[in-house]
Order: C-alpha cells, then sequence, then structure tokens
C-alpha cells in the first residue's frame, strides 16, 4: 500500500542556510542529507522529473531502492486510472507522473517569472532544450506551510497608474513610454478588456526593456529616497489599505528596498508596482495558471505543479532572462488572484484544486488529526504523494514521522492516526 521514498534536493542562492531550512531538516529526517551549514536548502522534489527523480527505498540493505518512474512500471497494478489520461506513459521502464510536488524555503526573492503553456513548452523545448529542458506546461500551486510573501499577476490598472503617477523613479524608467501610458490610461476608463491587456502589454515591454544605466540609478534614487523618508517618519505602514498607507504606496516602496538590497540596481525592483504583493497565512494557498507573472518573496510553502521545470525569467536572477518570450507570452489580465483555503472533506482534511477546471495534474489534500484522532482518506485514484510535515502519525498500522516520504498506490486504503499535533501532505492527480 506505501511504500517509502528517497527525494531529491536543490540547493539555490535563494534558499535558506543550512538548518534555518524547512527543506534541510524534512530532508534530513527523511535521511536523504547531512545537512551542511554553509549551503542554501531551496527544494525538496517528491516525483519523476529527470532533474530531480524520487527513488523507492528497498526494503531491507538487500534490496536496492529503485528510481520511482520504475517501480510504477513495474507495477501498474498501482497505477489506477492513470493510465487512461493522455499525458501518461508506460514504456521503455518508466512511468512518469503528471505531476510534481516540492516544499520551498525561501530566504530571498525567486525570480520575476513565468511558465509557460503547453504549445509554447513544446516550441521553446524544441528550439533550445539546454534551456528550457521539458516540453510540457506547468501551472501550479502554492500553499503557505508559514507566514508567505508572494507577487502574482498585474496589478489592476488603476494602481498601476496610480503608481506611475506618484513613485517618480518608476516614472522615470518609462521615459520612452508616454505614448503607451496614455493608451493605458484611455483603455483603463473605457474598461474594455481587450484594450487594457492590449496597453497594459506596451507599457510593460517598455518597462521590460528599460536601459540598464537609467535603471541602475534609479534604484538607487528609489532606496535613497524612501529610506530618508522611513527615517523621517515615527509611524509604522500597518497594510495596504490602512489609513497609514491608504493606496499600498508604502508597503511597495517598502518593499522595493528590499529587493534593491538582494538584487542591486535590478528591473526586478519597480516588480511590486506592477504586480500584486501578497501576504499568505500558512493554509492559504495560491494557483498560477501558465502565462501569469509572479515571484515567491519569502517564507515556506507547499508547491504542487504539472511536471515540468520550465521557467521564463525578467528580473532579480542571475540565470538567463528571456525578455522577448515573458513580454510575449504573458496574459496580461489584471486584478488580485483568488485565496484558496482548500475544501473541507471532513473535520480533518482540506482539498485544494487549481481554479482552472483544466488543469487535472494534481490536486493537493492538507490533513490534520489530533492525538488519537484518526481519518480514513478517499481512495486514490492515481498514485499519491505522501509527506509528512508535522508530528508523529500512523499510516494504516506504519509508524511514520515528520519528514518521511511514502508513494501510495492508487485504489488502497489509507487512515492516518495521529500520536501528537499531525499535518501531512497527500497530492494525487485531480478527481
Amino acid at each position: 500500500m506505501l511504500s517509502r521514498l528517497k527525494c531529491s534536493v536543490q540547493t539555490y542562492d535563494w534558499g535558506r542556510l543550512g538548518e534555518s531550512s524547512t527543506v534541510s531538516q524534512l530532508a534530513s529526517l527523511n535521511g536523504d542529507i547531512q545537512i551542511d551549514s554553509n549551503a542554501r536548502y531551496a527544494e525538496y522534489w517528491f516525483g519523476t522529473h529527470h532533474a530531480g527523480p524520487s527513488s523507492v527505498r528497498g526494503e531491507n540493505k538487500e534490496v536496492t531502492e529503485e528510481t520511482l518512474s520504475l517501480w510504477l512500471s513495474h507495477n501498474e497494478d498501482a497505477l489506477g486510472s492513470m493510465t487512461d489520461r493522455p499525458d501518461c506513459v508506460v514504456a521503455d521502464n518508466f512511468c512518469g507522473l503528471p505531476y510534481l510536488a516540492k516544499v520551498l524555503s525561501i530566504d530571498r526573492c525567486l525570480s520575476i517569472q513565468a511558465h509557460p503553456d503547453k504549445a509554447l513548452a513544446e516550441k521553446l523545448h524544441a528550439e533550445r532544450p539546454d534551456v528550457y529542458k521539458d516540453p510540457n506546461h506547468k501551472p501550479e500551486m502554492a500553499i503557505a506551510l508559514t507566514p508567505f510573501e508572494a507577487m502574482c499577476g498585474f496589478r489592476h490598472v488603476d494602481e498601476i497608474l496610480g503608481f506611475i503617477s506618484t513613485v517618480p523613479e518608476l516614472r522615470a524608467i518609462l521615459v520612452s513610454g508616454e505614448a503607451a501610458i496614455e493608451s493605458l490610461q484611455t483603455a483603463a476608463q473605457s474598461g474594455e478588456a481587450k484594450a487594457v491587456s492590449t496597453a497594459l502589454q506596451q507599457v510593460f515591454r517598455i518597462y521590460a526593456n528599460a536601459d540598464k544605466q537609467l535603471v541602475a540609478a534609479q534604484v538607487d534614487a528609489l532606496v535613497a529616497r524612501v529610506t530618508a523618508a522611513a527615517a523621517a517618519c515615527s509611524s509604522s505602514v500597518v497594510d495596504v489599505g490602512t489609513e497609514a498607507d491608504p493606496s499600498g504606496k508604502m508597503l511597495a516602496e517598502s518593499l522595493a528596498v528590499r529587493l534593491a538590497n538582494q538584487f542591486p540596481g535590478d528591473i526586478g525592483v519597480f516588480a511590486p508596482f506592477i504586480l500584486n504583493f501578497m501576504r499568505l497565512k500558512p493554509g492559504d494557498a495560491i494557483f498560477l495558471a501558465a502565462n501569469e507573472p509572479h515571484a515567491y518573496v519569502s517564507g515556506d510553502c507547499f508547491e504542487v505543479m504539472a511536471n515540468s521545470n520550465n521557467v521564463v525569467r525578467m528580473g532579480c536572477t542571475p540565470k538567463l532572462r528571456d525578455v522577448p518570450v515573458l513580454t510575449e507570452m504573458l496574459t496580461f489580465s489584471s486584478g488580485l488572484p483568488t485565496v484558496l483555503s482548500g475544501e473541507p472533506s471532513n473535520d480533518s482534511v482540506r482539498i485544494y484544486k487549481p481554479t482552472d477546471p483544466a488543469v487535472t495534474e494534481f490536486q493537493v489534500e492538507r490533513v490534520e488529526v489530533a492525538n488519537g484522532v484518526s481519518c480514513k482518506l478517499t481512495l486514490p485514484s492515481t498514485p499519491a504523494i505522501i509527506i509528512v510535515l508535522k508530528g508523529d502519525v500512523t499510516l494504516s498500522g506504519l509508524t511514520a514521522s515528520r519528514g518521511h516520504v511514502f508513494v501510495q498506490r492508487a485504489g488502497t486504503e489509507l487512515e492516518v492516526t495521529g500520536t501528537g499535533e499531525t499535518q501531512l501532505f497527500r497530492v494525487q492527480c485531480r478527481e
């Protein structure tokens, strides 16, 4: 029913250092790593993606581990309805899950980025397989494990125009875009969605291609102005929409200064004036469709996505910036994304599903049981990945602890019994 997994860890510059990282804590408890105090542990991967495949552990020292994709291909009875899916291929000793799950532990902002849809992913992979290493799309969902900050989706155009008029440094880097700004103002007044989208794309293209020396100078000017204003102000910013900061300008400027400290002179410093800045509490989630701009800023999250690692970047990163592709691929729709809290299945389980019904690769169950309480989970229709994030738990008689990761065969029963304050996540294909 359950088989224990060995899983892959990714170290990136934006990850948390050593033992302070939730990723390193979980991976160490699962026996996957010995923590290096000088390493930045960013992501813990659960799935079959070739860049970080999981493996099924042998039951004893004489039985060697095998990759999860190989194990799935040898255990077709564990696949359930997955073989009926167009994105499931069982061939040549390989069977790939349609989803990829991760834990992220973020110390500094990730790149300003978006993920391509299926058609664009196939095109980019065919043209540049060294950069875009798989042909799949990557809609994704992030569930906050700790207080979590993210930028996601374009702000309402009225907010963007407000910042253009009140943030002099932003206006300065758009110096060549007066006509585009006027078009955006006209479109906003008309309320016609297509006109707004077209005008927003024009402004964003000018922003993304701004002269690097001009950007660096305006980043320095922004930091100097905001720092001086903060020193002269005795009150602290509470949050956007409060009496202290009704427009959210102070909050956006404060984030911009944080980004400037992490990425001096970078165009991404001005992203908080263009993208929504959101603060999620544990249990809150956001769904990001393909072609939606975003950047995770800080905190820990559980992330699940279609089985891809394609990223198109433009700022706050030392990696390749593919501005021409990004400025053409985005949806350029504006407004706040929906914050999800999961639909209750029973007193112990909440289910998170993508807001786009066409995304069928994944859903997530968050299971929380108190000491001595038992809960039977629904039978998974496809293979499921389970990770224990808090406490100790009994899984149909099998003792498991924080950090332990399992694959569950499709169509098998699972009873979760808490032996303390317990939290686990289960991922499977959407039902």
